[in-house]
């Protein structure tokens, strides 16, 4: 399960770093346009209900990673969203 890793490094890694600053609600902004990014790298979806859900699974990782300060969690969130999507999906 190697995309989630990768994923999640560029998404919430490195984009949402960008969003650091001084101020709370930049990391906030951050995750609702990482959160729309990934939405938009998994385009090949044309479902809306399958578009929502990776924008949930977006921001749950991107409050993961913001709370968690790291990336083992958003990542293991990640793997978890993508078995079940395969297994039930």
């Amino acid at each position: 399960m190697v995309p989630p890793l990768n994923e999640e490094t560029l998404f919430r890694g490195i984009m949402l770093n960008v969003f650091r600053s001084r101020y709370c609600w930049t990391m906030w902004l951050g995750a609702l346009i990482t959160s729309l990014l990934f939405v938009a790298a998994h385009s090949q979806y044309q479902n809306l209900l399958t578009l929502a859900e990776l924008f949930l699974v977006g921001l749950i990782t991107s409050v993961a990673r913001i709370r968690s300060g790291g990336l083992l969690l958003p990542v293991l969130l990640h793997m978890e969203a993508t078995t079940l999507g395969l297994l039930f999906g």
